[in-house]
């Protein structure tokens, strides 16, 4: 089927579909309503029966803002991003996403929550020593002003299109004279000389009078003038601000750390001692016994006594897995296996396996097994209280954020004679800059932003006194 998406009628009517759909999409609304739709409604667009919120279009369009700024560094310009243009570009992006992922899931493809959890820890930005870390993982999503669901959601996202790509890419055909000249070419090599000829090696060898010196000044009065300065009195408004003014019931915090600590989250793993282990091995020599004696209740067993929380719901099962997918002690016990054998215990990072294998397909294999770990301590309500409470005011301190900008900067446009009015209705303090150039060098790189620096050296502003427009410096 592969194949004719890539060539062939066929191909070029699926892609048509396709592309059709995002097309529909935006003639049903047009790009200028979703642009306008977006801070109005709770839900800014459907596909497929299903809503884009505006919390999932903001937290794409904070995004896009730092990855540019990522990348271009000093040469970042808001202006490029904080246009209707741009944000039509990201709502695009969003919709493409949702379309090939409902594509995907009408496909049967899939991402269970094994496969998620395992996907998770293996991102290097969640990890510490080598381990995953729960509070690099909450971190993250928390700066990105996501939720662990919503940060999930798009992991289990990513991983079907993933899926979707590997279809296509994996069903790819190499002629053997391209595959033939593309080695050819990597194992060719070139042996150069070269010699560098530089005007500083001269520099030495020139004598310059105090005339010639004088005369090139005189010739040259721009390149010694001092920038324009000036100095500016500003305001301003920050999620950080309005974190402060939050506040959030223990009861709150409670109900959050409940719902985490069910999806297993709040885990510290104890350190590996002797001792632990021993108590974990012989813990699972006693279920292995009893495994063994009743192995017909192996589902029944997994779910009473694995403490792998994502398949002991299921009876221990984990699917068909092909090598690569498991740890390794547990992968060279379950492939060299007979069908209904049970083996364990079975150590790995994760602590001891008791593994049934239950089919052999081809090069992949299906089995269930019973996990008992290395001594776990959960973290108490209390220990955990002052984080989840930070987290839930800058939640909030966020969506505050977004919801009073637009009146920020139309105050500060409409009584462009004075800071006070935004001074007065946001209680906010009045501050002065030192000297800043025009060039922006040396000072705080707040005011270094080339969209401020243009701002305040307009003439609007340097003759007639006047407010800038509210300009971004920094997220948030």
């Amino acid at each position: 089927m592969f194949d004719t998406i890539r060539e062939g009628r066929a191909g070029k009517w699926l892609t048509y579909i396709i592309f059709g759909l995002i097309i529909i999409s935006f003639s049903l609304w047009g790009v200028e309503s979703y642009v306008q739709n977006i801070g109005r409604s709770a839900g800014v667009a459907k596909v497929d029966g299903a809503d884009i919120s505006r919390e999932e279009f903001n937290t794409a369009y904070r995004n896009q803002i730092d990855q540019m700024r990522e990348m271009l560094g000093q040469n970042f310009n808001q202006a490029m991003v904080d246009n209707p243009q741009a944000k039509a570009n990201v709502m695009e992006g969003i919709i493409n996403r949702h379309v090939l992922a409902a594509t995907a899931k009408k496909a049967g493809l899939a991402v269970t929550d094994e496969q998620l959890r395992k996907t998770i820890e293996a991102i290097p930005a969640f990890q510490d020593n080598g381990k995953f870390s729960l509070t690099r993982y909450q971190t993250y999503a928390r700066n990105r002003g996501m939720t662990d669901t919503m940060f999930e959601e798009q992991i289990r996202q990513d991983g079907m299109l993933q899926q979707m790509r590997d279809s296509i890419t994996a069903t790819a055909i190499v002629p053997k004279f391209q595959l033939d000249n593309f080695v050819k070419l990597s194992e060719q090599q070139r042996e150069v000389s070269r010699a560098t000829l530089s005007p500083s090696v001269f520099l030495s060898q020139v004598k310059l009078d105090d005339k010639a010196v004088k005369a090139y000044y005189d010739s040259h009065p721009d390149q010694y003038k001092i920038p324009e300065q000036v100095k500016v009195e500003y305001v301003m408004l920050s999620a950080e601000k309005f974190a402060a003014e939050q506040v959030v019931s223990d009861d709150e915090a409670k109900k959050i750390y409940d719902e985490r600590l069910s999806k297993g989250q709040f885990k510290k793993k104890a350190s590996d001692t002797v001792d632990e282990k021993k108590a974990a091995l012989t813990k699972a020599q006693e279920v292995l016994k009893e495994v063994s004696a009743k192995p017909a209740n192996f589902a029944e067993l997994a779910k009473k006594y694995s403490q792998d929380t994502g398949s002991a719901v299921q009876g221990g099962d984990l699917g068909y897995f092909a090598k690569g997918a498991m740890v390794k002690p547990f992968e060279d016990a379950a492939f060299s296996m007979k069908v209904d054998e049970i083996r364990g215990p079975v150590e790995s990072q994760f602590g001891y396996h008791i593994i049934k294998l239950i089919e052999i397909k081809e090069a992949e294999r299906k089995a269930s097994h019973i996990l008992i770990s290395f001594e776990e301590k959960t973290q108490s309500f209390a220990e955990v209280k002052d984080s989840i409470i930070t987290e839930i005011k800058k939640q909030k301190a966020n969506k505050r954020f977004l919801e009073v900008a637009g009146s920020f900067n139309d105050m500060v446009y409409e009584q462009s004679d004075s800071l006070k009015p935004v001074i007065d209705q946001f209680k906010l303090t009045s501050q002065q800059s030192d000297f800043i150039p025009r060039t922006g060098e040396g000072v705080n790189p707040m005011f270094s932003n080339k969209k401020f620096l243009d701002a305040i050296f307009s003439n609007d502003v340097l003759k007639n006194k006047r407010n800038t427009e509210a300009i971004e410096v920094a997220p948030n």
